[in-house]
C-alpha cells in the first residue's frame, strides 16, 4: 500500500512561502524607516534579511520533495524570527536615542 500524502504538504509550503515573502517586505520596512532615523546597525542586516528572504521564498516555488521543503521552512521560520528582533532593536534604538 502506498502512502498518499495529499495536498498538505503542499498547502503547508506555499503558506511559509507567503509568509517569507511578507517577511521580506517587513524587512524592507524595517530597513528603510532605519535608514530614515539613521540607525544603519539595524538597517544593513534588515536589508540583507530581505533580500535571503525573497531567494528562499522564491527557490520554494520549484516542486521539490517533502524532505527539501523542511529545510527551507526551517530558515523562513528562523528568518521570521530575526525579522522580529530586527524590529524590536529599531523599536529600541528610536525609543532610547
Amino acid at each position: 500500500m502506498t502512502r498518499d500524502p495529499g495536498l498538505q504538504p503542499e498547502r503547508t509550503v506555499l503558506s511559509w512561502q507567503r509568509t517569507g515573502l511578507a517577511t521580506a517586505g517587513v524587512s524592507l520596512l524595517i530597513a528603510v524607516t532605519a535608514i530614515r532615523t539613521g540607525s544603519f546597525v539595524v538597517a544593513i542586516p534588515s536589508a540583507g534579511l530581505a533580500i535571503i528572504t525573497i531567494v528562499i521564498a522564491m527557490l520554494g516555488y520549484r516542486r521539490v520533495p517533502s524532505s527539501g521543503a523542511w529545510s527551507r521552512l526551517t530558515a523562513i521560520v528562523t528568518i521570521v524570527g530575526v525579522a522580529a528582533l530586527l524590529g524590536i532593536a529599531l523599536a529600541l534604538d528610536r525609543l532610547l536615542g
